[in-house]
């Protein structure tokens, strides 16, 4: 793996920190015996986990990101990579998929919230592949209402249900490709205490599993934004799938009870067992102050009471080391940087709100890609990457028609923006949704050059360059972290990324990302 570090001050505090906190850690062997959270890092709401075997994939809520619901996956639970996308076809917002194996086929359940004028209704789908890698079908409408499908075969009697947000339940035909009854509500909930800070009741994120002669479903509430103290994750079993539902006396499993806490609004969790048996609980959550990193995967062990109610393994902290899950496994490390100059569209790039394969082409790790909409301002349907750090630069070079507006920017929406660009042969700067015109003497040649972008913890600085090696530095700054759900609404992240705008098109290559921290 090639992966670009600069040593800092805080790398070396971070092995201090590791050595402190783990016992007779030596760190030629922390994989295999350690690991840290987050286990995905960056934007990965909603993960979803599926066991086949002695492999593990987890797919996330996409929402208006395309290709979309990618897959990833990994042998040892701490190390992912993409493998494919799943959804080719624009539909709107994608909300926590499930991934689940039903005989030899693969489904994926999942939540289409409709943005206005977009083809498909806000309804329930279903996609289906015979391998895990695809091809995946087209989208099924089950014409059914709510969010989060959970999807659930009994193992009494083989039939197979979809659990819905509200408590709500459905039976699903035997091909799971449509629905047998009316949706009907089975479960109420775990009463919030009311001096809990939350966002709303919000009972959503149903996962069922069976265990002992018990059904157990996990749900999310208190809202998934909002309160550092807002999300959680519950649990309730019973001994049949209507109920009645008895709730957790420990609920809830996951939840942030301090804002000084280093992970915010924990929730919407899937507990799992391995195939060494061993539990384990994948949820998301938002990290303090990085809230427009978007919410990131986090893994913690499960353990069992003796009344049989699933907890957090005592002691199991999210921001501390804790031991190597499945011991013996090791997968491949991956690194984003790594893979950027393949612009693999779908497993590290995503659009913005379109997906139209005839607008670019890859060849020779060059993206040729083809201009949309007047400007940043108005959508321009960006191509992003979920950079997942703290503190990074990323640079690129490119050459563009002369009528082209190009740049590269850190990007939440049209509203919420900032980069630096190329407009005919102007040098432009963009923050908070505006452009402004920079001058027009500063590149020798202002159809071929290189910019680059330094987020440094939220703050941003820009740079130009005529050849790639001497850089130049636009006196101008900017502060980003609230480029973020909780001020703009959408449910995503502040990802750093290229677009094209006008006409013509533009060539990107040579995109260097490195991590700073």
């Amino acid at each position: 793996m090639k992966t670009k570090y600069t040593i800092t001050i805080s790398t070396l505090m971070l092995v201090a920190f590791l050595f402190v906190s783990c016992e007779n850690l030596n760190l030629k062997t922390v994989a295999g015996k350690y690991y840290l959270n987050p286990v995905i890092k960056g934007y990965f709401s909603d993960p979803s986990i599926l066991r086949d075997g002695e492999d593990y994939y987890s797919i996330m809520s996409s929402h208006p990101y395309y290709p979309g619901m990618t897959i990833w996956h990994s042998k040892d639970l701490v190390n992912w990579s993409p493998i494919c996308f799943t959804l080719d076809t624009y539909m709107g917002s994608i909300w926590a998929p499930d991934l689940i194996k039903s005989g030899d086929t693969y489904y994926i359940y999942f939540t289409n919230k409709q943005f206005p004028g977009d083809p498909y209704p806000s309804s329930n789908y279903v996609i289906t592949a015979p391998n895990i890698s695809g091809p995946w079908s087209k989208p099924i409408d089950l014409k059914v209402g709510g969010i989060d499908p959970g999807h659930f075969t009994d193992v009494k009697t083989g039939e197979r249900y979809l659990f819905l947000s509200g408590g709500r339940m459905v039976k699903l035909n035997q091909d799971g490709l449509s629905v047998a009854t009316s949706e009907h509500v089975v479960y109420e909930g775990w009463s919030i205490p009311t001096e809990w800070d939350v966002e709303g009741f919000a009972l959503e994120g149903p996962k069922l599993m069976y265990k002992d002669g018990y059904y157990y479903s996990t749900w999310a509430e208190g809202g998934t934004h909002g309160p550092a103290t807002s999300h959680m994750a519950v649990v309730a079993r019973a001994k049949k799938l209507e109920g009645p539902w008895e709730n957790s006396p420990y609920n809830p499993v996951v939840h942030t009870y301090n804002r000084e806490d280093r992970w915010w609004s924990k929730g919407h969790g899937t507990i799992f067992q391995t195939h060494l048996g061993d539990w384990y609980i994948i949820y998301h959550s938002y990290e303090k102050d990085y809230i427009n990193l978007g919410r990131q995967a986090l893994l913690e062990p499960i353990e069992w009471t003796k009344d049989g109610w699933p907890v957090l393994k005592k002691g199991s902290d999210p921001a501390k080391p804790l031991a190597w899950p499945i011991k013996g496994a090791k997968s491949p490390e991956y690194f984003i940087g790594d893979h950027l100059n393949e612009f693999r569209i779908g497993m590290e790039w995503w659009f913005h709100e379109e997906y139209d394969p005839k607008r670019f082409s890859v060849k020779n790790n060059t993206l040729t890609l083809k201009a949309s909409e007047e400007s940043p301002s108005k959508g321009s349907n960006p191509l992003l990457f979920n950079a997942g750090e703290h503190a990074y630069s990323v640079s690129v070079e490119i050459e563009k028609a002369s009528d082209a507006h190009v740049g590269l920017i850190v990007y939440y929406d049209y509203r919420a923006f900032a980069g630096i660009g190329v407009k005919g042969s102007s040098l432009m700067r963009y923050r908070r949704g505006e452009e402004n015109k920079w001058g027009d003497t500063f590149l020798t040649d202002p159809n071929h050059f290189f910019l680059k972008i330094i987020n440094n913890r939220n703050t941003i600085t820009l740079f130009f360059s005529k050849d790639g090696q001497s850089w130049d530095k636009l006196q101008t700054g900017f502060e980003v972290s609230s480029y973020q759900h909780n001020l703009l609404y959408g449910s995503k992240a502040c990802l750093p990324g290229l677009f094209v705008c006008g006409s013509g098109e533009a060539k990107f290559k040579n995109v260097d990302f490195r991590v700073l921290e």
